[in-house]
């Protein structure tokens, strides 16, 4: 305007011709907007000009404004750029449907179908969009002529893609922006004068955006799915290594082991589960309680002939290939492998589920035969022993006895010494009452 000294409006028209606003957002309240008072103060700084080429400051307002004539409407970015544009194209025929809607207000006399919004569907030029990998997975499936003519067989080359293959493509692509970003940190660090062990720190693979654990877990699955076992082994030995990831590292890699009948790793990996505490346990109960299918005749069975109580089992030498290893308080993983009759037992010898749900834990203590009736009597208005027992005869004596004293360990009832001094009361807790 200044340099070739026309009018602003003159300008105005001469460069809209070439202008075309693409939207994207789906919603009005997406539109970037502004207070008058805002604008205002900072287009003073472009007064001198704005005098020059004879425009007001009203007027400039005016074009980010449905209504013109209302001074207080906030300064809409989208609506100045919708009439300084020759056209407006939205990503989509259904979001140009939703923009007419959006932009009808700027023109109140056509039908709001006929608002002057087309579109153009978001795309790539898959020729020079993808990567050297992908281009080569593309030539291989498809042929390298893909993009020069149609290729009626293009689906089907893509559909007899193994997934592996995509999944490898996929992996790859993600380690090079990985290691990217590790260089390109490790280069700004340097630009900033970072000392050389910063540097460092910023290249290793485990400071800086290392491998997730969701993305191992799906690796280790990929590779099973592909027939891959030495690879799933290595995702799941990382995971092992890790912290928050440990558990299931060593499910897979136990449930492997149980699979290929290897006993020694089988009963370190089983040492291994109870040195990580409770959610080793958990893991050990799960595949007792599954009875996890071994494959060829192999069966995880739940053996509960053997209670150990105090310590782990020492080691015991047996004849013709039978292994036993030594076990965690209260669980025992036992290998036969006798000639004939092949079988792998995974016994928990603890009574419960081995879940740390409320549910789990509470049907640990309501869910045991005839608790819930006794807990019945008690809350008919029985409180001796005899009293209860009267109301469910076919409960042995001692087993009663047994299960009164479960439930006032897991304080859902407390016993009373009588004031006679012979034979005790027995209460329900406010535990108790609650359930």
């Amino acid at each position: 305007m200044i340099r070739r000294q026309v009018p602003f409006w003159e300008a105005w028209w001469a460069t809209r011709a070439g202008n075309v606003f693409t939207t994207h957002t789906a919603v009005a309240s997406a539109f970037d907007t502004y207070e008058p008072s805002l604008i205002l103060h900072y287009l003073p700084y472009c007064h001198a000009a704005a005098c020059a080429v004879d425009v007001t400051c009203s007027q400039i307002l005016d074009l980010g404004r449905a209504d013109p004539a209302n001074a207080h409407e906030p300064f809409n970015m989208a609506y100045l750029a919708l009439r300084g544009s020759g056209a407006t194209n939205a990503v989509s025929a259904l979001h140009a449907q939703v923009s007419r809607d959006l932009f009808h207000a700027l023109f109140p006399r056509w039908p709001a179908p006929e608002t002057p919004v087309g579109h153009v569907t978001n795309g790539v030029h898959v020729a020079t969009w993808d990567s050297a990998a992908a281009d080569r997975l593309w030539e291989r499936a498809v042929g390298k002529w893909r993009w020069r003519a149609a290729a009626p067989t293009m689906e089907e080359g893509i559909d007899a893609v193994p997934a592996r293959d995509l999944w490898a493509l996929r992996a790859a692509g993600r380690r090079e922006l990985v290691e990217y970003t590790r260089r390109r940190l490790a280069w700004q660090l340097g630009q900033r004068g970072a000392p050389a062990n910063e540097l460092e720190q910023a290249r290793r693979a485990d400071t800086l955006l290392a491998e997730p654990p969701l993305t191992l877990l799906l690796s280790a699955q990929a590779a099973q799915l592909a027939g891959d076992p030495d690879a799933s082994r290595r995702y799941f030995t990382d995971m092992l290594n890790r912290p928050e990831t440990a558990f299931l590292g060593l499910r897979g890699l136990l449930t492997q082991a149980l699979r290929d009948r290897d006993v020694p790793r089988s009963l370190g990996l089983a040492q291994r589960a109870h040195d990580l505490g409770a959610v080793g346990h958990r893991l050990l109960h799960q595949l007792a309680n599954r009875r996890l299918a071994l494959g060829d005749g192999l069966g995880a069975v739940l053996d509960e002939s053997v209670l150990v109580e105090h310590g782990p089992l020492p080691p015991v030498a047996k004849p013709r290939g039978h292994a036993c290893a030594t076990a965690a308080p209260w669980l025992v993983l036992k290998v036969n492998l006798w000639p004939g009759r092949r079988s792998a037992s995974l016994a928990a010898m603890k009574s419960g589920f081995g879940q740390f749900c409320p549910v789990a834990v509470a049907c640990e203590v309501f869910a045991e035969r005839w608790t819930p009736i006794i807990l019945r009597e008690l809350f008919a208005g029985a409180q001796q022993f005899n009293e209860i027992h009267r109301g469910m005869p076919h409960i042995s004596r001692p087993l009663l006895a047994r299960r009164l004293r479960a439930l006032e360990t897991a304080r859902v009832i407390t016993r009373e010494p009588l004031p006679a001094g012979r034979g005790h009361r027995y209460c329900l807790t406010d535990a108790g009452r609650e359930f």
